[in-house]
């Protein structure tokens, strides 16, 4: 019958940080460390892939994916109309 799960063998130094805990509770910190380390190795993949693709768009790359921002106007007068809108919106009407 095969076994559903794999013993490893570490050796560390007695100054080494797992030294700091009980040997009961050694095994499961460095399961804990492990299972952490796997899931920064992850993220820190999927962040090197967006700086790359940041580094692309900022030097004029092929694959810029921004949305154009709209041109703004200096024009900020309302008119009456649009005035009467909004406070029909924010219920003063």
């Amino acid at each position: 019958m095969e076994r559903s799960t794999v013993r490893v063998v570490l050796y560390f130094s007695k100054d080494h940080p797992i030294a700091q805990y009980r040997s009961k509770e050694r095994n499961r910190v460095v399961k804990d460390w492990i299972e952490q380390a796997l899931a920064l190795e992850k993220s820190i993949k999927e962040i090197q892939t967006d700086v790359k693709s940041i580094k692309e768009i900022l030097n004029g790359g092929e694959n810029q994916t921004l949305i154009p921002t709209p041109k703004h106007t200096a024009n900020t007068e309302l008119s009456d109309a649009d005035i009467n809108l909004i406070d029909q919106m924010l219920g003063f009407k």
